[in-house]
Parts: C-alpha cells; structure tokens; sequence
C-alpha cells in the first residue's frame, strides 16, 4: 500500500542542512513495535566523479522510504525500510553552464 506520509517544500536553508546531513553520512533510525530501522538521510555521487557530467559531486536526498513488517500472526517479528534509488531529489546547486 502506498501513502503520502507528509508534504514539505524545502527553503534554502533546509537544503544546505541537507547537503550537510549527506556530506557526512547521517542516518535516521525509526522503530517499529520496538524493532529498529536504519538508512541514509541521502547519497553523494563524490566518487562517480568520472561519470559526472557536472564535474563536482552531486547531493541526493530520498524522499521516498519502503517499509517491510513481517507479522507471524498478530506479532510484529521483522522490519526493514529501503530507499527508492530512482527517486532521490538532487538538492545540488544548479550547474552554472
């Protein structure tokens, strides 16, 4: 099933916390009847430098997260939560050119 869990249109400053937030690796933990979860707030594409069409490194937020619960009856005995690679928001500074 799929949901809109919130809505939230990012200032500037808000993005340069982000940007930060990516630069050295946050993550969010989030708990499910107790079960803890982990991933990254996002990714920096630093070291595809020679694929990067921008020449610098480029910052990505995900903004889509997947929850897994896996239930043996009415118990909760599994989660996991992964990111949509395809639908990261690059918050980089626009290229110049």
């Amino acid at each position: 099933m799929w949901a809109a869990l919130c809505t939230k249109q990012l200032n500037d400053k808000d993005i340069t916390d982000s940007e930060h937030a990516v630069m050295d690796e946050y993550f969010f933990e989030m708990f499910i009847d107790g079960l803890p979860m982990w991933g990254y707030v996002g990714d920096d594409e630093e070291e595809d430098l020679i694929f990067n069409k921008y020449g610098k490194s480029r910052k990505h937020i995900y903004p889509h997260l997947h929850f897994s619960v896996a239930s043996l009856f009415s118990q909760i005995v599994g989660v996991n939560v992964t990111t949509d690679h395809s639908k990261r928001h690059d918050i980089s500074p626009s290229n110049p050119n």
